[in-house]
C-alpha cells in the first residue's frame, strides 16, 4: 500500500528536455566525428551518409544511457559503460578473429558492432546506402532506451519520496 505510481508534469518536461538534449548532442558528436574522419581519411567518403549513421548511432547510445540512468539512478551508468568496454574490445576485430566464447556470447549483444558494420559497409563495400540491418538494430536499441526512460518515469514511488517532493 505504500507504493504509488506518479507521473508528475515536471517529469514529462524533464524527459522532453532529455530527448531534445540527446538529439542536439548526438548531432554535434556526429558532426565532429565525421569531420575528423573525413579530414584523416584520404579517400572519397560519403560524408552525408556517414553523418546520418553517426547521428543515429550516437543518439541510440545516448538513449540507452539516459534510459538506464533514469530507471536505476546512478547505478544505471554501469550498464552503458559495461557495453562500451565490451564493444571497444570487440568492434576493432572482425567476428571471425575473436575467441569462440567472445564471438558467440558477447559480440551479438554489443550495440557498437552494428554501428561498426554500417561504417565499414559505407566506407569499403557499398557507398550508396546505409545497410537496413544496421538501421533495424539501431532502431531496436533506441526503442529499448526509450522503454527504459518510460519505465523510469513510471517506476513506483514510495510515500517517503512523495513527501519529499511535496
Amino acid at each position: 500500500m505504500g507504493i504509488l505510481y506518479i507521473v508528475r508534469p515536471t517529469q514529462l518536461v524533464v524527459v522532453f528536455l532529455h530527448l531534445i538534449g540527446m538529439i542536439v548532442a548526438s548531432a554535434g558528436v556526429a558532426g565532429v566525428s565525421v569531420g575528423i574522419l573525413t579530414a584523416l581519411l584520404d579517400m572519397d567518403t560519403p560524408t552525408g551518409l556517414l553523418y546520418v549513421l553517426s547521428w543515429c548511432g550516437s543518439l541510440v547510445l545516448m538513449g540507452l544511457t539516459v534510459g538506464a540512468v533514469v530507471l536505476t539512478g546512478r547505478r544505471g551508468v554501469s550498464i552503458p559503460i559495461l557495453l562500451w568496454l565490451l564493444s571497444m574490445a570487440t568492434v576493432t576485430l572482425p567476428r571471425e578473429f575473436l575467441p569462440e566464447l567472445w564471438a558467440n556470447w558477447i559480440y551479438p549483444w554489443t550495440p557498437l558492432q552494428f554501428l561498426e558494420k554500417g561504417i565499414r559497409s559505407l566506407l569499403y563495400v557499398d557507398q550508396s546506402m546505409i545497410p537496413g540491418s544496421t538501421l533495424l538494430a539501431l532502431g531496436i536499441t533506441l526503442a529499448l532506451g526509450l522503454v527504459l526512460l518510460a519505465a523510469g518515469m513510471l517506476k513506483p514511488v514510495g510515500k517517503k519520496e512523495v513527501a519529499q517532493h511535496n
